[in-house]
């Protein structure tokens, strides 16, 4: 990595997508707690 720079547009889009992955872990996580009431 060393010698990369990083612009904040990169940094920016870095944080969208870890935000979006969140939420999608959020929704699964919590489609796992109903799944596993009804089971």
């Amino acid at each position: 990595m060393d010698g990369e720079k990083w612009t904040q547009a990169d940094v920016n889009a870095l944080q969208k997508e870890n935000d979006k992955l969140r939420e999608e872990l959020e929704i699964l996580k919590r489609a796992a707690v109903l799944l596993s009431k009804y089971n």
